[in-house]
């Protein structure tokens, strides 16, 4: 049976601030490599607030993270013969005040929901089949081109002496470079095996009525009542 969820999108232009600032560094911190094209600090803060392990400090022979549109795909292994994963959906409320009040903090909402280890599996025979982690910074990768509007994927990868830390933008966008199709095919693959709309779907859904961040310059409105509140402040 299929599930039906209504909700208001709606686009925030003048909302638009500056994108984060891209930093690359080679370093040597808790005894990692490090190999980073994004705001480490930026990232570590969502890593607080959604309850997740700092991968700078990760002993596991292999994590990574898939960061994408609100979600984070987490893979982990102990051994590298059996592996872990969880999903976890993340939003914060939205106010029409948040931008007036920029020193608040925000507060995640969040779901987290555990992956069988065989589809964890899986996602990480795949990661490895396509190159996934041996894709080059995105300043590093010809032809790819930045925007204005539209989303970023980030992935993490740590082993005992290596870390990376790389952002792209909206991969689904660049039709021409390879890469990023790569990318892009990767995602599709996991919302194949994983329903990530659907689970995000849900996660709102189950959210007290108003309206969430989405991730991007749009919000989305799980209740009539919060969409014309929204659209009237705006």
């Amino acid at each position: 049976m299929s599930i039906k969820f209504q909700f208001t999108t709606i686009l925030l232009f003048s909302l638009l601030g500056p994108a984060k600032a891209q930093v690359v560094t080679k370093q040597i911190i808790t005894g990692k490599i490090v190999d980073t094209a994004a705001t480490y600090n930026w990232f570590r803060e969502n890593v607080v607030k959604l309850g997740l392990k700092d991968l700078m400090r990760s002993s596991d022979p292999v994590h990574f993270r898939f960061w994408c549109r609100n979600q984070v795909l987490e893979i982990w292994s102990h051994d590298q013969k059996s592996f872990r994963g969880e999903l976890v959906s993340y939003t914060s409320r939205h106010s029409p005040n948040e931008f007036s009040n920029s020193g608040k903090e925000e507060r995640f909402l969040s779901k987290h929901i555990i992956i069988d280890p065989d589809m964890a599996t899986r996602i990480y025979e795949r990661a490895t089949e396509v190159a996934l982690f041996d894709i080059p910074l995105q300043a590093k990768i010809k032809g790819y081109k930045m925007g204005v509007d539209g989303y970023s994927v980030s992935l993490e990868y740590a082993e005992p002496l290596k870390y990376s830390m790389k952002d792209y933008w909206s991969p689904n966008s660049q039709a021409t470079v390879p890469e990023a199709k790569l990318i892009a095919d990767f995602e599709t693959f996991l919302e194949t095996k994983l329903g990530l709309r659907e689970k995000w779907d849900m996660f709102i859904d189950g959210l007290p009525k108003g309206c969430y961040h989405t991730g991007g310059l749009t919000v989305v409105c799980n209740s009539k009542k919060s969409a014309r509140r929204l659209r009237r402040s705006h």
